[in-house]
């Protein structure tokens, strides 16, 4: 769309030496582009697409192969720890805590930290995964990813990513993030990258406050578009070393939705961390995190704790009124 651009392309084919009418070829080019474009992709029948037998996630069951996913919480909690875990298994192709991975190429676009920071960090995983240091593809980032798609494309394309990580949502929106607009562009320039997304995303001071019915921050759009999100939180460990996370599964376009699950990162040095290990773990193991999960799993989980203290056999029960409170 830009006369300048097609000004200088017209400049450097003009430069190769072969004389041809560059102007009218470069302008019947980018005419041709923008009609394609908004023609877009052609209707299909859909009983005679075939079923490709291709994993249906990148990590099942987080992240949808070639879909919008979305993770959201508190600022400050880890999801970035959460995330460069998943970039390890990707780029890896390593199984561990009963997470499967896709293999593939990773490319992590870092609004926040810094390239030193995150190098640490995914050290610091791979050493606690036992394994040699796969390629992360790293890039700090300033534009909106709609201002930067077409570079964004071309590294992609380079790279042969399969898997972009975009951290964080309202930076990468333009810093617009309650603007529908700023939302809805930032969607469409990730949809076209045809590829697995992660976008990772804040909640409000106002919503942080709160126990349940959190979003995303920001427009409706932010929960509308991703097919799948999941909501984190960080249950009490009592220790600096330990942090244990609980995901939820808010929506899932694709499916009922998956239980929770939760996760363990383990510190050798909770300051200067040169070893994290992360394990599964069961949501009912941490107070927390059970206040976040469906009400009969609490429910379970209080008559089984009784149960584990209370002597006589056979076991009385629970009285409903104490369930009740």
């Amino acid at each position: 769309n830009s006369p300048t651009s097609r000004k200088s392309a017209v400049n450097r084919c003009a430069d190769s030496g072969i004389d041809l009418p560059w102007g009218t070829i470069i302008d019947d080019a980018c005419s041709a582009v923008r009609d394609a474009r908004r023609e877009g992709e052609p209707a299909q029948d859909l009983s005679k697409i075939e079923l490709s037998e291709a994993s249906k996630f990148a990590v099942e069951p987080f992240l949808l192969q070639n879909q919008a996913n979305l993770f959201y919480g508190n600022g400050g909690l880890g999801k970035s720890w959460i995330c460069l875990f998943f970039a390890a298994l990707i780029t890896s192709g390593k199984t561990h805590a009963r997470l499967h991975p896709e293999p593939g190429s990773v490319l992590y676009l870092d609004y926040e930290t810094g390239d030193a920071s995150m190098r640490k960090r995914f050290g610091a995983l791979c050493r606690g995964l036992n394994l040699p240091e796969p390629d992360l593809h790293y890039r700090r980032m300033s534009q909106s990813i709609y201002e930067d798609q077409e570079t964004l494309f071309e590294m992609i394309q380079e790279l042969n990513v399969s898997l972009i990580i975009v951290d964080s949502a309202a930076a990468a929106s333009g810093g617009k993030a309650e603007e529908s607009q700023s939302a809805l562009n930032y969607f469409r320039a990730i949809r076209a990258t045809g590829i697995t997304t992660l976008t990772i995303a804040h909640v409000s001071k106002e919503a942080e406050k709160q126990k349940d019915n959190k979003t995303p921050f920001g427009s409706v759009f932010w929960y509308n578009n991703p097919r799948t999100i999941w909501h984190i939180t960080q249950g009490e460990t009592f220790t600096k070393q330990v942090k244990q996370f609980g995901l939820y599964n808010t929506k899932s376009s694709d499916s009922a939705g998956h239980e929770p699950i939760g996760l363990e990162f383990t510190f050798d040095d909770p300051k200067n961390a040169k070893v994290v290990s992360v394990r599964g773990i069961d949501i009912s193991e941490n107070a927390d995190l059970l206040k976040n999960d469906v009400l009969w799993k609490q429910i379970e989980a209080y008559i089984l704790d009784k149960r584990a203290h209370e002597i006589q056999r056979p076991f009385p029960g629970v009285p409903l009124s104490e369930l009740v409170d």
